[in-house]
């Protein structure tokens, strides 16, 4: 099963965007596993990942997060399902 995660998000140049998540290859929850999203356009950064077969049988939980300048800004509110 293949899963893009898109998010619009406007950038700084030197700016990147991470995906995070309770599945292990979405770094498992630890941030320093984060997997990167590209540059789509100046409005979109994605990633693409696929995932078992069996991963459709348990919750996803992920957070966005940006880094710039070796600081870390995760997105607001609650995970995402």
């Amino acid at each position: 099963m293949k899963l893009t995660f898109r998010l619009r998000f406007r950038t700084q140049p030197g700016q990147s965007l991470l995906i995070s998540g309770n599945h292990e290859l979405l770094g498992g929850g630890e941030m320093t596993k984060a997997i990167p999203l590209q540059f789509l356009n100046e409005e979109f950064w994605q990633v693409s990942i696929s995932f078992p077969a069996d991963a459709a049988n348990a919750p996803l939980t992920i957070l966005y997060f940006s880094k710039l300048d070796g600081s870390q800004i995760a997105d607001w509110g609650r995970d995402r399902f």
